[in-house]
């Protein structure tokens, strides 16, 4: 499935993040990966006076599993419509601005998570059409950069 995702484009910082014993994880690569641990994840240390509180490190900690939990798990990324897609991608943008965080990083917050759910979705879908169906007419993955 790795190798999936990295052939349909998904840069390496925004793969999933896989346990051996349990499958899918709750996932910080969903914010934008290395950056975003060491910014949000409750349990570093603040490197500068510009850090935010471990309080507001948990906010976004508890959108994030929940974000993962809702949206991002592989089989609802297979099963879900697209219908009920929408409604929780709108209710996790809502819930990003109720954050305590300042715009930028709402603004980075918001566009590596819709960034990686649109990825994600799409391989997952071929995927699932070509791997687990075996359909003759699933579409083929893009192979060079499409230029987003």
């Amino acid at each position: 499935m790795i190798d999936f995702l990295l052939k349909g484009g998904l840069p390496e910082y925004l793969l999933p993040e896989w346990d051996d014993s349990c499958g899918y994880r709750c996932d910080w690569n969903i914010i934008g990966g290395e950056e975003a641990k060491i910014k949000f994840k409750p349990y570093y240390k603040p490197h500068d006076k510009y850090s935010y509180t471990l309080d507001v490190k948990k906010k976004v900690e508890s959108w994030l599993v929940r974000t993962s939990m809702k949206l991002f798990l592989p089989h609802l990324l297979v099963k879900n419509t697209m219908r009920t897609d929408h409604v929780q991608k709108r209710i996790c943008t809502s819930m990003i601005y109720n954050l305590p965080i300042n715009e930028i990083d709402k603004w980075m917050i918001m566009d590596n998570y819709l960034f990686c759910y649109w990825n994600r979705k799409r391989v997952f879908d071929l995927y699932m059409c070509k791997e687990v169906m075996k359909l003759p007419f699933a579409p083929d993955l893009i192979e060079e950069d499409p230029g987003w």
